[in-house]
């Protein structure tokens, strides 16, 4: 056997400090690995998180076309329908406009001038009738 030109006091410190720093970047790579670790289960938790969301929209999606789709036959149902009665659309016409006059009437918007509240007064005598 061929003799080391070390002492083996200074090998031993040699070996320790050696064992020491691989313990040391072996601890190291640990942490890092741990931090990964944490890293992936919290991706993974925003990743279920996200699918959960994304499921939640495609049912509320679902929900809102479904929905619409059944506005949308309600009004061309309403629409297809024939006018109820004899009257047409111009008789319609017609009827709203009478309407339409006779709120503004009712609301004082119809007259060109200020309506007279007299005869919403107590004591008023309708001229008309006190000539006759």
């Amino acid at each position: 056997m061929r003799r080391s030109s070390i002492p083996r006091r200074q090998h031993e410190q040699i070996l320790t400090d050696e064992r020491l720093r691989h313990q040391n970047e072996l601890d190291q790579v640990r942490a890092k690995l741990r931090e990964a670790e944490d890293r992936l289960k919290a991706l993974s938790q925003d990743r279920e998180r996200l699918r959960e969301e994304r499921n939640q929209f495609e049912q509320d999606r679902d929900t809102h076309k479904k929905a619409a789709e059944k506005a949308a036959a309600q009004l061309e149902s309403v629409l297809a329908a024939p006018v109820p009665g004899p009257e047409g659309t111009a008789t319609l016409r017609r009827r709203i406009r009478q309407l339409e006059k006779q709120y503004d009437e009712a609301v004082g918007l119809g007259a060109s001038r200020p309506v007279d509240s007299s005869r919403w007064q107590p004591g008023y005598q309708d001229p008309k009738q006190a000539t006759s």
